[in-house]
């Protein structure tokens, strides 16, 4: 018994030992440094230039500037301040998203718990019968009928020797970070696609209601043309030409109301609602202020807010951490196992001294030979870690990219508009005068009708540049990662769900 008990002491040692003196195999992970660029242009860029008007609002990005996390105040509209907190309180998107941060969580704790010892219990009652035959001696010499009694905790560890556990708790605390991260995406998306939709579905009205004006221009024209025809100063041609501009005008006003309703029901669907629940607020560009100043990460910290480039992060760290379970799954492992209770034939003699059992000792297991398939399960991870570093340099690029091409959208957009703004008074300009002209008797009705597509046209460009100057300035602000860092709380991390929803029935409903 001493020596059993030295040896084992021995034993413990040493594998404490082990323990101690283990390394953790595979690459430690830092996060990649932010490039070493001072702005997200060239300097030699140049955007656009075109005359400043009075009635074009000027605009200009300023760095460094914060960004708030509700950064669409920008645009002094209370409806569509209403409109993105419906859509954050109701989206499914982002319910599943903050959903499944509470399984990665879950997940991860899951994964953490092999890091400790496990502690299991377990009891039995049994009756059984036993022959001869099963001690040795003749069957008929003995048979007994007994109970048996047990009740055996038992405690197991596996020791932690070349690292490969904890890479496995590291590698799932990065797929936590990317569900994390994928959260936000979801989040800083939802808050844009909002702002968006409400612009498209104000453009829509507006496009709308400058095609009624058209048409109400072309039914007075039409009924000048056939007065003029019934005194017998134009032809009949005239009329018909006339009467086919007015037709056709009427013909595209179908097409801008079904944009203007898949606007709406696309803003149900991103605040929760049925199209038939859904009361869409009656926008107009008017209603909307254009920022003057928009607010502009620095390109230092673009990486850290993101959300796809923190997703890439967490992707390359989990390929990282895999490289070291890999790379430890062809080491040998130690487990120590250990276990104290009691067994009896009688449950009186449960809890006595002579009913103890007691068990402990360590076991090693090693790979010897499995065709090559560990090692090849370590190349395999060492390849992807290369490629999800790959990834995460494009993504990072593909970033800095979105920004730059935004801010020199929101430099050109301002001569954009203000080039547009001067077509549409000129061709407003010219209609007035080729209709003033035909009621003279000086010009055919073709000039006038040329006028009135050049007008028409004009028309519907300035709408669009206007429409285009909003969405561009939202596209600014999501494409630097939307402001969410500067949140009271982390959109991520704040779970806005109820735990019926996380039912079965609540799925369902």
């Amino acid at each position: 018994m001493r020596l059993s008990t030295i040896h084992s002491s021995k034993l413990l040692a040493a594998a404490a030992f082990i323990t101690l003196s283990g390394c953790t195999l595979g690459p430690d992970f830092s996060p990649p440094k932010a490039p070493d660029v001072s702005a997200f242009t060239a300097e030699n860029d140049v955007a656009a230039k075109a005359p400043s008007r009075a009635d074009v609002a000027p605009q200009s990005v300023v760095y460094g500037g914060a960004v708030a996390d509700d950064w669409y105040h920008l645009f002094a509209n209370a409806r569509l301040d209403s409109l993105v907190r419906d859509a954050l309180g109701n989206n499914p998107d982002l319910k599943a998203a903050q959903a499944g941060i509470a399984a990665a969580q879950a997940q991860f704790r899951a994964v953490a718990g092999d890091e400790y010892p496990q502690l299991d219990l377990s009891a039995g009652a049994t009756r059984g019968k036993a022959n001869g035959s099963y001690l040795y001696q003749p069957a008929p010499s003995f048979q007994g009928i007994a109970n048996t009694f047990s009740l055996t905790p038992t405690l197991s560890y596996d020791l932690d020797v070349f690292g490969g556990i904890s890479r496995s708790v590291e590698a799932q605390a990065a797929n936590t970070d990317y569900v994390r991260a994928q959260a936000l995406d979801t989040y800083v998306t939802l808050v844009n696609q909002v702002v968006a939709t409400a612009f498209e579905l104000a453009a829509s009205q507006a496009r709308i209601d400058a095609t009624n004006d058209l048409v109400r221009l072309e039914s007075d024209q039409l009924k000048i043309v056939q007065k003029q025809e019934d005194a017998g100063t134009i032809t009949h041609a005239d009329t018909l030409q006339a009467q086919a501009q007015l037709e056709a005008t009427q013909a595209t006003l179908p097409a801008l109301v079904q944009q203007k309703s898949a606007a709406a029901h696309a803003l149900a669907a991103l605040t929760g609602k049925m199209p038939a629940e859904f009361e869409a607020p009656d926008f107009t560009l008017a209603d909307f202020t254009l920022p003057e100043n928009i607010p502009a990460t620095l390109p230092s910290t673009l990486v850290q807010q993101r959300p796809d480039i923190l997703m890439a992060q967490a992707t390359l760290h989990e390929a990282s951490a895999r490289v070291g379970v890999a790379t430890a799954a062809r080491l040998p492992s130690i487990s120590l196992s250990a276990s104290y209770g009691v067994q009896a034939t009688k449950t009186t003699d449960v809890f006595t001294p002579s009913g103890v059992i007691w068990s402990f000792g360590a076991s090693l297991l090693a790979p010897i030979f499995d065709g090559g398939t560990l090692e090849a399960n370590e190349d395999a991870a060492k390849a992807q870690y290369v490629q999800s570093g790959e990834l995460y340099r494009k993504t990072v690029l593909n970033a800095f990219a979105d920004v730059a091409t935004a801010m020199k959208a929101i430099e050109n957009d301002g001569a954009a508009a203000s080039l547009r703004r001067q077509s549409l008074q000129t061709a407003d300009a010219s209609r007035k005068l080729a209709t003033a002209q035909f009621n003279a008797g000086s010009t055919d009705y073709l000039n006038v009708l040329t006028a009135d597509r050049q007008y028409q046209t004009a028309l519907l460009d300035d709408i669009d540049v206007s429409e285009q100057r909003f969405a561009n300035t939202t596209q600014l602000v999501r494409a630097i990662g939307g402001g969410w860092w500067n949140a009271e709380k982390n959109p991520a991390t704040a779970l806005n769900i109820s735990d019926a929803s996380l039912s079965v029935t609540g799925a369902r409903q």
